[in-house]
């Protein structure tokens, strides 16, 4: 991440773009704090070594030892992210760090989070540092350690020793420790100083973190602003964390074997129709020779990597990792249309290696559809669709449901046993059908995403992709929501104008902004229209006649946006009279808000609702169902 940082100033140097690099600059220097605490003696110095990719007693290492070595909170900085500190923590319950005295002596306020590490049982001392931690509205983990000495101990007396079962054995007991302290749902991992066990989702937990702090480095700033009654310092920052919205970098890379149907999930992933101007190209032999990229029609910022098809004899699997620079790519869509074989299963385990998120789609399914009604042609496709749905429950799997715009998939029931036998322990798996999409749920890749992407690029993604479903029509929805917040309170330092039948004066200029991103995230401009009805194969008309808003499926200009205000006015004035309308909820607290600041809120929820509904009540025409349910 740091990397990624350094290039966009350079970038932005070069271009002589000096406020894109300051910009970059501040959000470089947002760092991560994360404290190893818990009682002396239990390997938090070990533990930090090891976050650092460093062994004991080696040069910059913490230094560990039989006797208490940690005498004050020491700052030891990443080697390859100057972004994360990792503070060794004095043992709490020493003669000079008793338990009493603890939480105040090491400034617990001062870190983004915590690890609480012990080499047993988690005792009374670890569950006062964990819900002092709470009081402060803070993240934690728990470690154990020096798991390698308990798996030896219990070699040496059981010959019939399993050790996944020991250590699931150990996690469950931790948890149990840590529920009767009153942690409800701890998080518990397993290191040692010799073997991996947790570390991976540990350190993959981390980087999280990371990511949700930089986010949030802006909210704690905004607030701030708030508090000191200083809104003109609170639109600033309101502008800041937009324009981070605005300009945060998605790279998405779909690779896989050369001829596998790669292009059209790009097309796809974009809403546009193969062969259609602006298309990645499609074809019976091999069309992509290098790594191309195709910038969402949506949002510049978001780039989807056509990759060369992998074991080609122009792209052999030896070299094919190197020269299409897999490093540069946030996340992997492997694609196979038929078995997942071992290149496959190369590129998984490769980007695995860089600690990068990969999925697997299973292509051209139609195919095997049109040769089993050859075989078989009384086959009820329904049927088929609904059993291979209830089939599909086990390992992991996700559906992706791209409402008429991405090709026909269904997973054959053998394709997870398949990925298992490659190496690949839990493959996440897209499952993807043009047809008979209600038969299918895609809210769980969403929680997926949600978990694996940092929160702006998550919503940069979300907003930018095609409705794929009633919930995530909702979750944008609620992402456009939040926006609304920031929009308000930048508005109240704003020029504003009147409106006819409302009390309060508006920023008309940041209304029609708002509407326009609005209708792009929600597909309801003329041109979106236009592409969900050549790959619905529903007709325009029919689509535009569920439009219930003025301002959907139409140019947005001030003059519109003014119109439909006015004739709302009356709607949009009920809601702000009481006064209770002027406290406008803003992350955690209240600001009371000028009738002004009031009105404009009023006025882009309302915008917002009337065209999200009306995407809902288009989606339902272009899949041919007849509920919202």
């Amino acid at each position: 991440m740091a990397e990624q940082c350094k290039e966009n100033i350079q970038t932005a140097q070069e271009n002589n773009d000096q406020t894109a690099a300051k910009e970059a600059q501040e959000y470089e220097e947002i760092t991560l704090n994360i404290a190893i605490t818990g009682e002396s003696g239990v390997g938090k110095s070990t533990l930090v070594n090891a976050l650092r990719g460093i062994r004991n007693k080696t040069e910059g290492a913490a230094p560990t030892g039989v006797t208490v070595t940690t005498m004050k909170p020491t700052e030891y900085i990443h080697p390859k992210n100057k972004n994360i500190r990792i503070w060794d923590l004095p043992g709490v319950g020493t003669i000079n760090f008793p338990a009493d005295k603890y939480l105040e002596d090491v400034e617990f306020k001062k870190y983004d989070f915590f690890i609480i590490v012990s080499n047993d049982r988690f005792r009374e001392n670890d569950a006062k540092l964990a819900k002092e931690i709470q009081k402060m509205n803070k993240k934690f983990y728990f470690v154990r350690s020096n798991i390698d000495r308990n798996i030896q101990d219990e070699k040496m007396e059981d010959s019939n020793f399993n050790e996944e079962d020991y250590l699931k054995l150990i996690r469950d007991d931790c948890s149990k420790e840590l529920q009767k302290m009153g942690f409800e749902s701890p998080r518990v991992f397993l290191v040692s100083g010799l073997h991996l066990y947790d570390f991976k989702d540990l350190w993959k937990t981390l980087e999280a973190e990371l990511g949700i702090i930089m986010a949030d480095h802006f909210e704690e700033e905004f607030k701030t602003a708030i508090d000191n009654g200083d809104l003109s310092t609170a639109a600033e920052k309101t502008q800041e964390y937009l324009n981070k919205l605005n300009n945060v970098p998605v790279n998405i890379a779909i690779t896989g074997e050369g001829g596998s149907g790669k292009s059209t999930l790009v097309n796809a992933l974009r809403g546009i129709k193969n062969g259609t101007e602006g298309a990645a190209p499609t074809d019976v032999v091999e069309t992509t020779t290098e790594p191309k990229e195709y910038k969402h029609p949506q949002n510049d910022n978001i780039r989807i990597w056509d990759l060369p098809g992998i074991g080609t004899t122009t792209f052999t699997a030896e070299k094919y990792i190197k020269m299409m620079e897999f490093e540069k790519y946030d996340f992997f869509i492997i694609v196979s249309s038929d078995r997942f074989r071992e290149n496959d299963a190369k590129l998984a385990k490769e980007i695995q290696t860089m600690n990068k998120k990969f999925y697997f789609v299973r292509s051209k399914i139609d195919n095997n559809i049109r040769d089993a009604k050859d075989d078989h042609p009384n086959v009820n496709e329904d049927k088929v669709l609904e059993s291979i749905k209830n089939n599909c429950t086990e390992g992991n799997m996700f559906t992706l449901n791209l409402a008429h715009i991405l090709f026909k998939l269904i997973l054959l029931t053998d394709f997870y046993a398949e990925l298992q036998k490659l190496g690949c322990e839990s493959p996440k798996v897209f499952l993807v059908s043009g047809k008979k999409l209600h038969l299918y749920k895609s809210e769980d890749l969403w929680k997926t995403l949600e978990a694996d992407l940092p929160k702006l690029q998550r919503d940069a993604l979300l907003l930018a992709l095609p409705n794929i479903s009633l919930d995530v029509i909702q979750q944008k929805k609620e992402t456009l929501g939040s926006i609304i917040i920031w929009l308000t309170v930048a508005s109240v330092a704003g020029a504003t104008a009147p409106v006819p039948g409302l009390s309060g004066c508006v920023d008309l200029g940041m209304i029609v902004g708002f509407t326009i991103h609005c209708a792009t995230s929600l597909g309801l401009t003329p041109e979106l229209l236009q592409k969900l009805s050549d790959v619905s194969d529903v007709p325009l008309q029919d689509l535009k006649a569920e439009l219930k808003s003025p301002l959907a499926g139409v140019k947005i200009t001030s003059a519109l946006v003014l119109q439909v205000l006015t004739r709302s006015a009356a709607y949009i004035a009920a809601t702000t009279v009481e006064e209770g309308a002027r406290f406008v909820p803003v992350i955690g607290t209240v600001v009371a808000m000028s009738l002004s600041g009031a009105t404009t809120y009023a006025a882009l929820k309302y915008i917002l609702n009337t065209l999200a509904e009306d995407t809902q009540r288009v989606f339902i025409k272009a899949l041919g169902l007849n509920t919202l349910v």
